[in-house]
């Protein structure tokens, strides 16, 4: 791979974010009543969430140098 096809950090960093935000919209969509997690699913689920939230909050923070 030539130095002027890679990716800046930058790049990296915001490509990063976008994913996160993808997957938080595929796990917050519409849902069919009877599959909407509930319980240690629904528990489990939150904590999903938060761990892509504080991913979020990393990258904002790299995004500081």
């Amino acid at each position: 791979m030539r130095p002027q096809d890679m990716m800046t950090f930058e790049e990296a960093r915001n490509r990063a974010y976008e994913a996160l935000g993808d997957v938080r919209d595929l796990l917050t969509g519409e849902f069919e009543p009877q599959s909407v997690p509930s319980g240690i699913a629904a528990a489990a689920f939150a904590e999903a969430l938060g761990h892509i939230s504080a991913a979020e909050d990393a990258l904002d923070r790299a995004g500081l140098g």
